[in-house]
């Protein structure tokens, strides 16, 4: 029994260490990814206006 019950502690404790591994390992990526998001994300609101202006002057002209 009580090797089982340390069997099942240890089994606890790794996943909560893989866990938080996990989630440091996400908060990184975040960290990494988010400034391309927001580059992205800006450059395709840019794209959308430059979209919209060529298609104003196409109709003006």
């Amino acid at each position: 029994m009580s090797f089982f019950r340390r069997f099942l502690i240890n089994r606890l404790f790794t996943l909560r260490l893989l866990s938080n591994l996990l989630g440091h390992v996400v908060f990184i990526l975040s960290l990494i990814l988010n400034p391309l998001c927001i580059v992205f994300f800006v450059l395709l609101k840019l794209l959308l206006i430059l979209v919209k202006r060529t298609s104003v002057s196409f109709a003006s002209s």
